[in-house]
């Protein structure tokens, strides 16, 4: 969020600033890929989204807000699964 400077990056493109609320991994994350930092944390698979943007990339979604341990690990919390 940091480096698109908190803006929605696709709004951006379309000429509207709005705060990005949430971040959209251009690689989906799964079970497979969560603790893979080439695909969980490289800058160039993520990008800031506003929440209505987000959507509009599988409007089904439900955020699973992935959350990090203590040991640095990405994990799902319960009934988020």
């Amino acid at each position: 969020m940091r480096r698109d400077h908190y803006l929605c990056v696709d709004c951006l493109r379309a000429g509207k600033i709005t705060p990005a609320e949430e971040v959209h991994h251009i690689i989906a994350l799964t079970p497979q890929t969560v603790n893979d930092p080439m695909i969980s944390l490289r800058l160039d698979n993520l990008k800031s989204l506003c929440r209505e943007c987000h959507k509009k990339y599988d409007p089904k979604r439900i955020p699973k807000r992935y959350v990090v341990d203590k040991y640095g690990r990405v994990q799902v919390p319960p009934g988020r699964e």
